[in-house]
């Protein structure tokens, strides 16, 4: 879904607990995943892990109530496979 100059990113992938409207996670993209992540961590939010590189992009699973995960990803633009430049444009 684009917002504005930003997407928001629902994944088709089953939720932990489900039930009504469950969701397992959804992303947010930013421009700065490393400066968000500190901002968060300064905020005392537990993170299972940190950040995850798989060269093309970046994310940290943020927990969030109701056990559902907000995915925060920055994408390198420049490293993203072929197979996915149309997702991620």
């Amino acid at each position: 879904m684009k917002i504005g100059k930003g997407k928001l990113h629902f994944y088709d992938q089953p939720p932990k607990y489900p039930g009504r409207g469950s969701i397992h996670h959804f992303g947010i993209q930013t421009d700065d995943l490393e400066e968000g992540y500190a901002r968060l961590q300064g905020m005392s939010v537990p993170f299972r892990k940190g950040i995850t590189d798989l060269g093309y992009m970046k994310y940290v699973m943020v927990p969030a109530p109701d056990d559902i995960l907000i995915e925060y990803f920055e994408v390198e633009r420049e490293n993203i496979p072929a197979e996915l430049s149309d997702y991620f444009e």
